[in-house]
């Protein structure tokens, strides 16, 4: 009924023990609630005054049983003052409640145990997945709606594990218990009490399927509010200098709007349930109630009082754990509908994510060329191809600058070198070896990439340069700030290297921050160096530093140098020239000016403004 949050509920079956434990409060629970139901007759017989004692009783009950001479043996030990027995079974009734409370308590807290550690699973792998999908799955389907997974989908899988442990046997138990008790008092009204139950379950599971759909529309809704205020906050300065606050709150506010509606959709279709279930199980009641008291008021010979009050009394406490019952059916349902989303992201599969396997041999460190060979990739969604056909050999220590325009696919050259994207056609060969069929962190591991949008995370400005390489010493930390000339304002702060970084760089400049981030490249001592618009953040007298120390960062490396700016370029051993996905010119500054008309275009335009400025 539940396909997806019962897959989803596998990881459970690594926790057998504490199940058991769990089980064995239950048993214990439902043990003590079916006694003290049972204890309810002798209670009805001392309030109706039948004149009857417990010794009476057990032994009206046990005689011509095997358990004859045990009932004998129990009913010459008990009081025979009415009051006594009363307070006997008052008392009785209290240590079951004990008893099964503590059972209860036991079965609650070891499932608590599991099914937090079964989320905490699904969470952590959730998030795993979401860092080790492609850059293409990532692009496909955004960040938002997998944060709304980890958030709010395994919430409602967390209320689907508790439903299925918890509520649901404890309910369903007591249910089990108090008919079993009111069917060996009278069976046949009991019997009439269960004419509406096929009733009931037919609403149940036709209001269930939508709840299913709204709590997974309900989910998306949520999904898209999410993924509205992560992209509005992540960068508040762009929004401020837009003066856009208003366009980003009417955008925000019909997401949130779509979110309420469907959150509203949801419950009404609950609220309806749970009304006509009501009505239909208080239906069967008073059919019971009624045929109850004519069996004691019109029947020959009739009813006792005793026996029609502990069915009542065992029906009420049957009708009070259905109810939850039939809300529990909802909460499962949309739990399902989360499963089934949480399922989809953990096995979803995109052709790029087939290259982020880790079972391939490992590429050993470049030494030779790097070739790309007719290299052809088109974007999900794109008409035009962002590379075509890109044949480019680059020999090792070369330094290879690319140019052209925006959209021209030269960073979509250096993200296939990088493996961040899988090309349609053509190959990446580093000495020789096709990238694609070497393990991922292999490839990875002898590359480093600086973007033009710089990113630092929360910590000291040692543990900014030394991510990815926590195990790096304190004077290689320094040596790769000194090579990135980092080290002239870092050594100018209080604390030095020891200096807090607020979330996203916050207490340093632009140029302060792209500067750590070549560091942190030059730290992991790549084979390979991507600059990609590195210094677009860096101001003059920066670029100056850096473009000295560019000898020393680039000795004994293969570095792909993509930017606007000429002084950036001007130490290149060879320029390449994209347009359109192509390579349209290759060479020295001095013969491209005469030989490429797309690279004199750049000169006169983007790069003799970049460099003006």
């Amino acid at each position: 009924m539940y396909p997806s949050l019962l897959e989803s509920s596998r990881p459970l079956l690594r926790h057998k023990l504490q199940l058991a434990i769990a089980c064995v409060g239950l048993f214990v629970m439902t043990a003590c609630f079916g006694a003290g139901l049972g204890l309810m007759l002798p209670i009805f017989n001392f309030l109706l005054k039948e004149g009857k004692t417990l010794a009476q009783l057990i032994t009206e009950n046990t005689d011509g049983t095997s358990f004859e001479q045990l009932g004998t043996r129990i009913a010459s030990t008990l009081p025979t003052d009415a009051f006594d027995g009363f307070m006997l079974v008052m008392f009785g009734i209290l240590a079951l409640t004990i008893i099964g409370g503590l059972g209860r308590l036991l079965h609650t807290y070891m499932i608590a145990r599991v099914t937090s550690r079964v989320v905490q699973h699904w969470r952590v792998s959730t998030y795993r997945k979401m860092l080790r999908m492609s850059m293409a799955s990532s692009w496909a389907h955004g960040t938002g709606d997998g944060i709304s997974r980890i958030m709010n989908d395994i919430a409602a899988l967390y209320n689907g594990y508790r439903g299925i442990l918890v509520r649901s046997p404890q309910a369903a138990l007591k249910v089990v218990m108090a008919l079993a008790v009111a069917f060996i008092v009278n069976w046949q009204l009991t019997l009439l009490a269960l004419i509406g139950g096929p009733a009931i379950a037919v609403v149940v599971r036709k209001f269930g399927k939508s709840v299913r759909k709204a709590m997974k529309q309900n989910l998306e809704a949520q999904a898209l509010m999410l993924e509205r205020m992560n992209e509005s906050l992540s960068d508040l300065r762009v929004i401020k200098m837009s003066q856009s606050e208003g366009a980003e709150s009417r955008r925000f506010f019909q997401a949130s709007q779509r979110a309420f509606h469907e959150q509203v959709r949801q419950h009404r279709v609950r609220a309806v349930s749970s009304l006509v279930v009501e009505v239909l199980a208080m239906i069967g009641v008073i059919l019971v109630a009624g045929l109850s008291a004519w069996a004691i008021f019109k029947a020959d010979p009739p009813t006792p009082g005793s026996e029609f009050m502990m069915i009542l009394g065992a029906l009420v406490a049957a009708g009070a754990s259905f109810k939850p019952l039939s809300n529990l059916h909802h909460d499962l349902t949309a739990a399902d509908a989360a499963g089934q989303r949480i399922l989809e992201l953990n096995n979803r599969i995109h052709p790029d994510d087939q290259a982020e396997r880790g079972d391939r041999s490992r590429l050993d460190r470049h030494r030779r060329s790097v070739r790309f060979e007719n290299l052809t990739y088109t974007y999900p969604g794109a008409k035009a191809p962002a590379l075509n056909g890109v044949d480019l050999e680059v020999a090792f220590g070369e330094i290879v600058a690319i140019v052209g325009g925006n959209g021209s696919g030269k960073s979509t050259l250096v993200s296939a070198l990088a493996r961040l994207i899988t090309p349609d056609s053509g190959a990446v060969r580093v000495d020789g070896h096709d990238i694609a069929e070497h393990d991922l962190r292999s490839v990875r591991d002898q590359m480093a990439m600086v973007t033009q949008k710089t990113r630092l995370f929360k910590g000291t400005i040692a543990q900014n340069i030394a991510y990815g390489r926590s195990w790096a010493r304190q004077q290689d930390i320094a040596a790769a700030a000194h090579a990135a000339t980092a080290d002239l304002f870092i050594d100018e702060m209080p604390d030095g290297y020891d200096t807090p970084i607020g979330e996203g760089g916050e207490g340093v400049s632009g140029g302060q921050a792209q500067r750590l981030c070549i560091a942190r490249a030059v730290l992991r001592d790549p084979a390979i160096l991507i600059l990609d618009e590195a210094t677009s953040q860096v101001d003059t007298t920066s670029e100056t530093l850096i473009a000295k120390a560019m000898e020393q960062i680039t000795a004994g490396r293969t570095t792909f140098v993509i930017a606007h700016r000429m002084s950036t370029i001007a130490h290149a051993d060879r320029i390449v020239v994209m347009d359109a996905g192509k390579i349209v010119g290759m060479g020295r500054h001095d013969e491209l000016m005469k030989s490429c008309p797309q690279y004199q275009a750049l000169v006169t335009g983007q790069l003799a403004g970049a460099a003006s400025n």
